[in-house]
């Protein structure tokens, strides 16, 4: 752990220092013991083996942030499901922007929601432009929304290739039910060779976007 870090944060009583308790006292109470009272009233529960295959392991605590991209894990799950989205789209605007028949502009608003589809008619097409050629998805045999998807999914995915595994696995298994490429992404580690200058941009990118287009003020918990 960065100590440093750690007592800057505690002694400024910072909004960060705060998300990162919070984290961890529902990552404790994911752990709590068994509590059926059932299995406590019976006479052999506390005595035998019937406990112990109640007992839970112990809660995965994680306190080291000092390097911001794992501040992600801090996110509500409304702003990160919507930051995956945003950057999807924002992949995508140049395409989205393309399709003008009925049938399909009423399919991607319903799929997508009219806001990030007018989203992609404007701000979108304008954001992402040093990388979106290098992470758009050519396999054609998907969906131009599932590569909306995948491909916003995958970017968050990739600002996590350096962390702890530990803080993959809470992540991933913090997410499962509602991002489960993301998920996916995280446990199977995606070796996207990247350049530090690359890695720079696309967290820089990601921080841009939450900022500008899904919730500032998250902007306090990030340097």
């Amino acid at each position: 752990m960065n100590k440093q870090f750690f007592y800057e944060s505690l002694e400024k009583k910072s909004p960060l220092f705060s998300a990162i308790l919070n984290f961890n006292l529902e990552q404790h109470k994911k752990t709590l013991p068994y509590s059926n009272l059932e299995n406590f009233l019976q006479t052999d529960f506390l005595t035998g083996n019937t406990f112990k295959k109640y007992q839970k392991p112990s809660p995965a605590l994680f306190w080291d942030f000092a390097d911001e991209t794992k501040r992600l894990v801090l996110l509500d799950i409304q702003s990160l499901v919507k930051l995956a989205r945003v950057l999807g789209v924002s992949l995508y605007a140049e395409e989205i922007s393309h399709i003008l028949d009925r049938k399909s502009v009423l399919q991607l608003q319903n799929e997508l929601g009219k806001e990030l589809y007018f989203y992609a008619l404007e701000r979108g097409k304008f954001r992402l432009h040093e990388i979106k050629e290098r992470f758009k998805n050519t396999d054609k045999q998907l969906s131009l929304i599932d590569k909306v998807i995948r491909d916003g999914e995958k970017m968050l995915a990739l600002c996590t290739q350096n962390w702890q595994e530990e803080l993959k696995q809470i992540f991933s298994q913090n997410i499962q039910e509602t991002l489960p490429f993301l998920a996916a992404c995280i446990q199977e580690n995606p070796n996207m060779e990247m350049t530090p200058a690359e890695a720079h941009l696309i967290w820089f990118s990601v921080k841009k976007l939450l900022f500008q287009e899904v919730n500032n003020s998250w902007l306090p918990y990030f340097n």
